[in-house]
């Protein structure tokens, strides 16, 4: 059924479901709905492990996950389907419930249940339709073209790879780029560190890549034989994903390997016939933000929203954000 939905996502697979569930602290919880019509809508949907399922915390789907909401049946929506599916959910748990649907179909959602709260977002998306020709000539910035060129004449070397192999060598540059957000941020590096292994684990990468196959692409670019950049990137239907990215910037930003990588996945992309290269969430006006448009990216705004009887979580929310606050905040006095 998932195939048969133009809009479904890679994130909103059964593989996606089953590697949450295996990595992370969760069980299954979708949900099949059939309509009066016959009409078959599935919602990709986990809770909280270890937790009654009456009162659990359910996700579709959990942060850095990405996101979920409905698949439907041959892809035919109307305005009722998500309203009527939180009318269900509302009855059958006292539970919170996290909801993140796909930023395309946002309107769907924003007028489906009395919301408890909703957290703005912005996915950037690169569109795809017209072929790779047109993406290089007339979306990437002059910029870009430049750097990938002077890449590939450069002493980088690219590594394709679907097996899980190079997943290793990514989380050994993805646990420098934590570290260098840490110092960029003012978060502790003891904090810092604890929170990546506990939220991208080797065996959450290698899940991935076994579940997922030749849809799961790992691109390594080495520079002076040293891993100097990596791109995991997810292609499913209509959508490509890139979902996790890391680099040594001594070794990559000279090199300019991240724009070589990127490009490499998005021609891919085209020659698969995939209409849509999602760059991720970042806020407009960061220098992330800044990188993802010189590709052509647009930001997409859309919503994250939670329904909870009880304010719970958000109490939860906020107290965990005043404890950062001020452990950010004496790190930074230590410093001075």
């Amino acid at each position: 059924m998932w195939a048969s939905d133009p809009a479904a996502l890679p994130s909103q697979t059964q593989s996606w479901v089953d590697a949450m569930c295996a990595t992370g602290s969760y069980a299954q919880a979708s949900l099949l709905f059939r309509r009066p019509s016959g009409q078959r809508l599935i919602l990709p949907l986990v809770r909280r492990a270890g937790l009654p399922a009456r009162v659990a915390p359910r996700y579709s789907l959990p942060d850095r996950w990405g996101s979920g909401g409905l698949i439907v049946e041959d892809g035919r929506r109307d305005r009722d389907h998500a309203r009527d599916v939180m009318s269900l959910l509302a009855q059958r748990s006292t539970g919170p419930l996290v909801l993140v649907p796909n930023p395309r179909l946002n309107h769907r959602w924003s007028g489906a249940a009395s919301w408890s709260y909703t957290s703005p977002k912005w996915n950037y998306e690169l569109d795809l339709t017209r072929g790779f020709d047109e993406v290089w000539r007339h979306r990437f910035r002059g910029s870009v073209r430049r750097a990938v060129r002077k890449a590939e004449k450069s002493d980088v070397v690219v590594e394709r790879d679907t097996t899980g192999r190079l997943m290793p060598t990514f989380l050994t540059l993805y646990e420098k780029s934590v570290l260098r957000w840490a110092e960029e941020s003012g978060v502790p590096t003891w904090l810092a560190r604890r929170r990546a292994a506990r939220l991208e684990s080797l065996a959450k990468f290698e899940y991935v890549a076994r579940a997922f196959g030749d849809a799961c692409v790992t691109w390594m670019a080495f520079v002076q034989g040293l891993p100097a950049a990596g791109i995991v990137v997810l292609t499913k239907g209509h959508h490509a994903d890139y979902w996790r990215g890391a680099m040594d910037l001594a070794l990559a930003g000279p090199a300019r390997a991240n724009d070589l990588l990127h490009s490499l996945a998005i021609e891919e992309a085209c020659s698969r016939g995939v209409s849509r290269y999602s760059f991720g969430i970042s806020d407009p006006g960061s220098g992330l933000a800044r990188f993802k448009e010189g590709f052509g990216a647009t930001a997409v705004g859309y919503s994250g929203y939670v329904f909870e009887r009880f304010p719970v979580r958000r109490a939860t929310r906020a107290s965990r954000r005043a404890v950062r606050r001020l452990v950010v905040a004496a790190e930074s006095a230590r410093r001075r």
